[in-house]
């Protein structure tokens, strides 16, 4: 029953996105999100994709459900994301078109965090500048914070970087219109389709970066989006409003990860499961680690087979020595 199982999916999304979810609260989740995980998954099917990397191409409400966060058994109560790795896509098309993209960025990290935004009335972001410091001590590259993290100089320095990570303020806006909060002014959608970039990856560290007006046959019209029509292989975005703390820390552990060659979601699923594993028993509101997810490409920021000539040239003067 299609129309039935829409109803629960939003019903479904409303917990996830609670993070005032108490014991109780959190208990019942697992219970009606494990119903709803075997309506979409039959045992035969979970079977078949347990400890494998899955891609899902979600349609219409299922875009806004991470499945990760699915419990897949309630008794003690286990993720999804604990025992499959995945990402997402718009289309096996869509991927395809992005692996023919040669890009030849110049530059390698391009971290922006306005952390204030007195002139357009919004909180202030106490985690956001120390996120972008700490990805920069494993990615060296470019911040920009505060009166220097504005929309002019974002739209002219984003093209030439490989990754480009935003840790802000972002929202569907009225009448469905997107935005991205800079020191002194808001990008809208539109305005993100008419930029250029080359990025492997681009990390938007901010609330409800994946959510828009739902089109038929296209998907959400999301800032996500956007930065894939302006030329992104990859978008990390999220479904929900973030947490500042959360964020944080699971960027953090997400860089160290793809640092060490992981692919995207391999690195992403990590940092989750290191997130669970350490307040699992504080019994924390799945809305914490799992807004965050990987679209598209998923190859390693981190090229190994790249290192091979050097390690191997290594091992010869070792030897040599």
């Amino acid at each position: 029953n299609v129309k039935t199982l829409n109803e629960d999916i939003i019903r479904l999304y409303e917990q996830l996105t609670d993070l005032t979810m108490n014991r109780a609260e959190l208990l019942n989740y697992n219970q009606y999100s494990n119903s709803i995980f075997h309506k979409l998954l039959p045992e035969q099917v979970y079977n078949d994709i347990k400890g494998k990397k899955l891609t899902i191409i979600p349609d219409y409400i299922l875009q806004q459900i991470p499945f990760e966060a699915f419990v897949t058994e309630n008794s003690p109560p286990k993720y999804l994301i604990e025992t499959t790795e995945v990402r997402y896509a718009y289309s096996m098309s869509y991927l395809d078109a992005k692996t023919q993209i040669l890009s030849t960025p110049q530059k390698e990290l391009y971290a922006v965090a306005p952390v204030q935004f007195a002139s357009l009335g919004l909180p202030d972001l106490v985690f956001s500048g120390s996120e972008i410091e700490d990805v920069q001590k494993i990615f060296p590259g470019n911040i920009a914070l505060n009166n220097e993290a504005t929309k002019a100089a974002f739209t002219t320095d984003l093209e030439d970087y490989r990754i480009v990570h935003l840790s802000t303020h972002a929202d569907i806006g009225e009448n469905e219109d997107p935005w991205i909060a800079f020191s002194d002014n808001k990008m809208f959608l539109n305005e993100i389709y008419a930029t250029k970039n080359q990025a492997d990856m681009v990390v938007l560290s901010a609330c409800n970066t994946s959510i828009g007006e739902l089109k038929k046959g296209e998907g959400a019209m999301s800032l996500a989006r956007g930065f894939f029509h302006s030329g992104a292989k990859s978008v990390i975005s999220s479904l929900w409003s973030t947490y500042d703390k959360s964020s944080k820390e699971l960027m953090t552990s997400f860089y160290k990860s793809l640092k060490e060659g992981s692919t995207k979601s391999a690195a992403m699923r990590k940092a989750k499961l290191d997130y669970i594993k350490k307040y699992r028993e504080s019994a924390i509101a799945p809305a914490y680690w799992n807004a965050l997810i990987v679209i598209g490409d998923n190859s390693p920021i981190i090229d190994k087979a790249n290192l091979l000539p050097y390690l191997s040239w290594f091992i010869f003067a070792i030897l040599l020595l």
